[in-house]
């Protein structure tokens, strides 16, 4: 094999010890997607993630410090029920910051369930 790539983790799951992998062997690739979902920790949590925006960017400060340039995509989603403006914008500052490569928006709209499903 020439090239792997090693598609994505849970945040939980991802250490040092990947990022350390990344940077030793030259067959894989200097990507890494890590997905946030949220920049508010109080939605993280209403995610069932088990994970806070403080532990996701100690993550994202390990990729930033290896010594071999690594880019990084994220998956958010906006508009998760009961999500305020300012946990919104909590998102947004979290990308600014962590200057990541690349990231996939998803947006929720709550539909009515039909009756004949309730």
């Amino acid at each position: 094999m020439r090239r792997v790539r090693f598609t994505t983790s849970h945040p939980r799951h991802f250490n040092k010890d990947i990022v350390d992998a990344l940077v030793a062997s030259p067959r894989l690739c200097d990507h890494i997607h890590l997905p946030v979902q949220s920049g508010s920790s109080r939605v993280l949590k209403a995610m069932n993630r088990e994970y806070t925006r403080e532990m996701y960017l100690e993550k994202i400060s390990w990729i930033k410090a290896a010594k071999r340039e690594l880019s990084i995509t994220t998956d958010v989603i906006a508009g998760f029920p009961n999500e305020t403006a300012a946990e919104f914008e909590e998102t947004i500052t979290l990308l600014t910051n962590a200057s990541l490569t690349a990231f996939l928006l998803s947006s929720i709209r709550l539909v009515p369930i039909p009756r004949r499903w309730a």
